[in-house]
């Protein structure tokens, strides 16, 4: 039980009052002290405190009873209390009176003889039940019990295990309500604590949204109880609701009990760690154990994949180069995946350290080029972005030959069908224009442009005759520009030609 504080001053009026009031009230009940047991008892541990009690019920009025009042506060237990307390019923006055400090709350008594502290405040504050409790704390020790006190009476039984009226007192007390299997706030398929009293077969469940940062209801419920075991009495565990499994394979894998430790269930009994607090510390540990159990395994957002990796991309919602590099990443993961709030971006993040190689490859199919990008300091979603576009240019490209070397008329077409191949319109005006200077190519450039559909805002740049001698090429530019594989040197051949150019070129032979 808890210890008390206490400090001595003269009784403010409306104390005072109070305490006349509580007494005159406890001298009509006395036996409200007495814990009430239940059948099964081979002898009832509190016989002898209530007919002791019940003397006070059959004390007359006058000297006669006021001696043997005073006769019975001459002691130091519950009895000399109540005995105390129906002294100051009848005097309807009080001499100076103490502060006990207790884990619930100040309270104050007035002090007599050789009574002691737990014992008078348990019978002057009768009327809240984790002060009446007090007065019994002995007993309980004694005789190895549970007593558990309610605004209406205190009860005990054999197996210690509280009546049901204690629940229902102490459910609404914490605003819970009944739910299967016992009392709780009523969420269910969310991570929550779990709270025995006795090892009894009911359960006290708090989910971690109702679960408040500021409160232990351990030790909410405790100064109800006298116990000979306290701190043991009450038993918790959170179970934590990682995610939704289809497949109940993955059930007991990601949804599972954890315990508390010595230590922190200590600190929650004496309130030193609140409720909200020990969910937190259940959920890390039952996720660290996951985690070390090892086996692939997807959870997004407190949904279960198991091992389907689709299934975990499509609610990622990746672009395609990230769906690719994620995919490769996953086939090679060999241990548990939880996340929370987590995008595809966030995803390669985490992982890129260990397997950045593997994304690029996934997406440049060319182990040379995925070298050259790995480096890069940047998002690992904006890298893949970058080597799949250089892949696919690369791609691209593949399907037209390559040369060794080309007349400048040549290679100037070739360049502008290169970079129309990688890069469409836009790429390839932007190369006639870096080469449509020189005198030579002018003709060729302006035929291009026709074909680009740029050659309106650069008409003025060329001269009559190279606007007609273009006007003749765009055809030949045209066929360069959509032709692939061998007829590509073909066209080439043909547009230099058609330009005035006589050299002869062949492609470099593939190895």
């Amino acid at each position: 039980m808890p210890k008390i504080r206490t400090g001595i001053r003269a009784a403010p009026k409306s104390q005072e009052k109070q305490l006349v009031d509580d007494a005159k009230a406890l001298s009509a009940n006395p036996l409200v002290m007495v814990p009430v047991c239940t059948e099964g008892f081979r002898k009832d541990p509190f016989s002898k405190l209530r007919r002791a009690v019940d003397v006070f019920n059959g004390i007359p009025a006058g000297e006669a009873g006021d001696r043997m009042l005073s006769r019975f506060a001459g002691g130091k237990g519950l009895v000399s209390a109540i005995a105390a307390s129906v002294i100051i019923a009848r005097e309807e006055k009080l001499p100076y009176i103490a502060v006990a400090r207790l884990p619930f709350g100040d309270l104050t008594y007035a002090a007599r003889g050789k009574i002691q502290r737990n014992f008078l405040v348990a019978a002057q504050h009768w009327r809240d039940p984790r002060a009446r409790v007090l007065g019994v704390a002995d007993k309980a020790v004694k005789h190895r019990l549970n007593v558990y006190a309610t605004t209406e009476r205190m009860t005990c039984s054999p197996n210690g295990r509280p009546a049901e009226e204690f629940y229902d007192f102490i459910a609404g007390k914490l605003g819970l309500g009944k739910t299967d299997g016992g009392y709780g706030c009523g969420h269910d398929g969310v991570t929550s604590l779990e709270i025995r009293v006795a090892s009894d077969d009911k359960r006290i469940r708090i989910c971690k949204h109702c679960a408040k940062k500021s409160v232990s209801t351990v030790a909410q419920i405790l100064p109800y109880v006298a116990s000979a075991s306290q701190e043991s009495l009450l038993t918790a565990r959170v179970l934590v609701h990682t995610a939704r499994c289809d497949d109940p394979a993955y059930e007991t894998r990601v949804n599972r009990d954890a315990p508390l430790d010595k230590e922190t269930m200590r600190n929650y009994v004496l309130g030193r760690a609140h409720d909200a607090e020990i969910i937190e510390k259940g959920e890390a540990s039952a996720r660290g154990a996951i985690i070390d159990e090892g086996g692939r395994l997807f959870v997004l957002d407190s949904v279960c994949y198991g091992e389907n990796a689709d299934a975990f991309l499509d609610a990622l919602g990746p672009r395609s180069a990230e769906r690719k590099g994620l995919y490769a990443i996953l086939q090679k993961l060999e241990e548990p995946l939880l996340l929370e709030g987590a995008s595809a971006s966030k995803v390669l993040e985490l992982l890129w350290g260990a397997h950045g190689l593997d994304a690029l490859n996934a997406v440049t199919c060319n182990p040379k080029l995925s070298q050259s990008f790995l480096g890069l300091k940047d998002n690992p979603s904006k890298i893949l972005e970058e080597a799949g576009a250089e892949a696919e240019k690369a791609a691209r490209l593949s399907c037209l030959p390559g040369y060794d070397r080309l007349p400048p008329l040549a290679e100037f077409a070739d360049r502008v069908a290169r970079a129309y191949t990688t890069g469409g319109a836009k790429d390839a005006a932007r190369e006639v224009e870096k080469h449509a200077a020189a005198s030579d190519v002018k003709a060729a450039a302006y035929g291009f442009l026709l074909v680009l559909g740029r050659e309106k805002e650069r008409a003025w740049q060329y001269t009559g005759n190279e606007r007609e001698y273009g006007e003749f090429l765009a055809s030949y530019a045209d066929s360069l520009l959509r032709v692939r594989g061998e007829e590509y040197h073909d066209a080439l051949v043909a547009f230099y030609r058609a330009a005035g150019g006589t050299e002869e070129f062949l492609p470099t032979k593939k190895r």
